[in-house]
């Protein structure tokens, strides 16, 4: 005799930030929770990184490239899943700003959203005849790439970030496809660059798209109100 089947899994719709695809999703598993957990307690973060990236693409009702996608696709993606499998709030804790008090706050998962640039932010001019149209780097790339995803300082962090996430670099005359260039080539145009230029491409790497949400809660002890921005997973579930 064979064991009934529990559960008529419900799908819900979401449109995918950075390219507004609308598809359908379904709530994680035991099978598929089990094996997010197992990488989440090694700490390894390529290991991390393929266990969310294979809970999403067996949650999507659509063939969705999801490799192509965004970091904040996939930290939105990993959200409203989650939301639908464990629950649509999370208790988090935080300091009241004025006596340090720590507050406990329950999050309503739902108003999590994620702030999409314009397309034209994305085009940096860095003189009267040179822009450089960026992009936002996939969340494979991210964590495939070790001098992103495990740093030594911030500084191999933002350098190699812009390395990785121009576009293109466009004068009057071209306008040159940077992936096509060598490593070295791209080195080397970053290095040549003016403080004040570099400082503009770190902007907009500053300044990408995360999943974010505004809390506002009044102090339990001194009553003062105060409000945080949480912006990425880590500020949700770290």
């Amino acid at each position: 005799m064979a064991l009934p089947k529990l559960n008529d899994v419900p799908y819900y719709s979401v449109v995918i930030p950075s390219t507004g695809v609308s598809t359908r999703y379904r709530p994680y598993l035991v099978k598929e929770e089990k094996v997010l957990l197992i990488a989440l307690e090694s700490g390894d973060m390529k290991q991390i990184s393929n266990a969310t990236i294979d809970l999403i693409k067996n949650c999507l009702e659509d063939n969705i490239d999801i490799d192509s996608l965004s970091v904040f696709d996939i930290e939105y993606l990993f959200v409203k899943i989650r939301t639908k499998s464990v629950g649509e709030t999370v208790n988090l804790n935080f300091l009241c700003s004025s006596c340090d008090t720590e507050n406990e706050v329950v999050l309503n998962l739902d108003s999590v959203s994620v702030p999409i640039q314009s397309k034209d932010k994305r085009t940096i001019a860095l003189t009267d005849d040179v822009t450089v149209g960026m992009r936002y780097l996939s969340y494979s790339e991210s964590n495939e790439n070790e001098q992103i995803s495990s740093p030594t300082s911030y500084a191999e962090y933002m350098f190699e970030t812009i390395l990785r996430s121009m576009h293109t670099v466009n004068t009057e005359e071209e306008s040159v496809l940077v992936k096509d260039e060598p490593d070295e080539s791209k080195i080397e145009f970053l290095n040549s660059l003016t403080t004040d230029q570099f400082n503009k491409l770190r902007s907009f790497i500053e300044s990408s798209p995360a999943v974010s949400c505004k809390v506002d809660f009044k102090c339990e002890e001194c009553e003062k109100e105060n409000s945080y921005t949480l912006k990425g997973l880590n500020d949700f579930f770290g």
